[in-house]
């Protein structure tokens, strides 16, 4: 109905009303000093690595920081190729990639409402595991789609999409049981920092992925991936002791105090 020019004008619209509650709020404008920034900026440094000690010492939860980076790096591929995958390989419409993607919206919107009516949730690894293995069994059903199936491709993209916002709201909620309340910044942020990092790679990978493999070839695979990577999480990895997280403190010593400690027992 409109040129996509116009299109792109919905996110300008889109920001500006997003910015007009922002210029109502006050800021208050506090300037450091340059030794209080010296002294945040090494702060920052050792939290981060305390950050790292309080992930090795909860059984499992590095693993569940694995779980999340592998589920951006092999989803990173659909995001991308989506367009490719309905224009050319299917010799679709922006309609039809228009479609599939709203298909996905209101999966995610149903998903949310269900997370935020139901509002608690027992066995959340699991649920997590599983949700991902569905999720990547509805792309493997777009994927075997045949030729401009969009409706099967609507209804995939549908049912992945409903398990999604439960994933996300339970695995957060995994982070904020198992870790002490006064370390889950410093923890939350190597979650995101790490998840984060390996998205651009899947990202940079996919095209020439897909000019190598065939892009149906790249989509099954990854799907197959996801399917398969939280079975062997499960069985093979400490995750599942995360299903019964035990309440224990968890106190992070430097180096130094180490040594000294040592020192004192010989």
């Amino acid at each position: 109905m409109f040129p996509i020019t116009f299109i792109f004008l919905i996110d300008v619209l889109t920001f500006v009303i997003a910015l007009i509650p922002l210029l109502l709020i006050t800021i208050p404008n506090e300037a450091k000093s340059l030794k209080e920034s010296e002294s945040e900026k090494k702060s920052f440094t050792r939290e981060f690595k305390e950050g790292f000690i309080v992930v090795k010492a909860v059984p499992g939860l590095l693993s569940m920081i694995v779980f999340a980076m592998i589920f951006n790096f092999i989803n990173r591929p659909f995001n991308v190729l989506w367009p490719y995958f309905i224009n050319i390989t299917h010799d679709g419409t922006a309609l039809n990639l228009a479609l599939l993607f709203g298909s996905m919206q209101i999966g995610r919107l149903l998903g949310s409402l269900i997370t935020s009516i139901k509002k608690e949730w027992n066995h959340k690894i699991k649920i997590n595991l599983i949700g991902v293995t569905i999720f990547f069994a509805a792309y493997l059903l777009i994927s075997f789609a045949p030729y401009q199936s969009f409706n099967l491709m609507m209804i995939g993209g549908f049912l992945g999409a409903i398990i999604f916002p439960i994933t996300v709201a339970t695995y957060l909620t995994i982070l904020q049981t198992v870790v002490p309340s006064d370390k889950i910044g410093r923890v939350m942020s190597i979650d995101h920092t790490i998840s984060m990092a390996i998205a651009p790679i899947g990202a940079l990978m996919a095209g020439p992925m897909a000019d190598l493999m065939g892009i149906n070839t790249l989509f099954i695979i990854c799907a197959f991936i996801g399917i398969i990577y939280p079975v062997l999480l499960w069985f093979f990895t400490k995750i599942r002791y995360l299903e019964y997280p035990q309440e224990k403190k968890i106190e992070v010593v430097r180096k130094q105090e180490i040594i000294e400690l040592k020192a004192q027992e010989a």
